[in-house]
């Protein structure tokens, strides 16, 4: 599957890694809890899994600390302002197997909204990265090996596209070590999910060039 391409081009700037998720709560997120854990433990663990279960909205992108703490705290202000993801506001349009990819294809006016509204709440610096709004919004399950088959199955065993779903955004951050802090507008938190699946520490990755991750 070929994604579009991020609607800016991202700078050279070194530094902490950012990025603006949104991810799943409710049955849909245990569902899919459940999948990564079982991927881990009885099939080959893909890049997906050095992940938490999100949607991507914005490419990585790359702050010194000062300019980390801008962005924390210009974006947080921005999704306090915006409030909840509304009921409704993100459409699960169902569950997609490829070659390359195996994920849930998503569709929401109101996501890309509110990207939007991030990206004017912080501009980028001399030399910082330029936030690249991602077009293609989906949650992926599997890829970045050859054969998906298997994985494709235990999906449509286990992930039913139907299931309730309720949508959080926040800015993440990627750590040296392969570990997420997800930024809340009132607190910092460890994520309660990241790369560490089945009692195994899987390697970060890089931000996947076709958008997938």
């Amino acid at each position: 599957m070929t994604a579009p391409g991020p609607r800016a081009v991202a700078g050279s700037a070194a530094g902490r890694e950012l990025i603006l998720y949104a991810t799943p709560a409710g049955p849909l997120a245990a569902a899919v809890d459940r999948y990564y854990e079982t991927v881990s433990a009885e099939l080959r663990s893909t890049t997906a899994q050095t992940y938490p279960p999100h949607c991507t909205l914005t490419g990585f992108f790359r702050r010194d600390d000062e300019g980390a703490r801008s962005a924390i705290e210009e974006i947080g202000r921005a999704l306090a302002d915006a409030g909840p993801v509304p009921d409704g506001a993100v459409e699960v349009a169902g569950l997609t197997a490829t070659d390359e990819w195996v994920g849930l294809e998503l569709r929401s006016p109101w996501l890309h909204g509110l990207t939007d509204r991030i990206v004017a709440a912080h501009q980028a610096g001399p030399g910082d990265d330029v936030l690249r709004v991602k077009d293609w919004l989906h949650l992926s399950l599997a890829y970045g090996i050859d054969d998906l088959g298997p994985h494709a199955e235990l999906a449509a065993a286990t992930v039913n596209p139907a299931s309730p779903v309720s949508w959080e955004v926040a800015l993440w951050e990627r750590r040296g070590d392969g570990s997420w802090l997800r930024h809340d507008p009132d607190r910092d938190r460890p994520a309660a999910t990241g790369p560490v699946r089945g009692g195994v520490h899987l390697p970060s990755t890089g931000d996947d060039p076709a958008g997938r991750g």
